[in-house]
């Protein structure tokens, strides 16, 4: 048996993982084994949006996520 103090400890680190994890952003999620990661984040440049590789920081950014997802250059995170 578990006394009451260790189970509040459990219960609420458990909720704050799930906290983090639901603010994470992985992409979709296709079945329960198949994850989408994104290649691309969006981000500001100046004063506009742009979207920036997520594995090569220092690539230039584009201007919209479907020109950013397209450049061969950036690599598909954790591939």
């Amino acid at each position: 048996m578990i006394s009451k103090t260790t189970f509040v400890c459990i219960l609420m680190v458990s909720l704050f993982a799930i906290g983090r994890c639901r603010q994470l952003d992985v992409g979709e999620i296709k079945s329960s084994s198949n994850f989408i990661f994104e290649k691309c984040v969006r981000d500001r440049c100046g004063e506009e949006e742009c979207w920036c590789c997520v594995i090569d920081p220092l690539r230039p950014c584009k201007k919209t996520d479907k020109e950013c997802n397209a450049d061969g250059k950036c690599p598909i995170p954790w591939s």
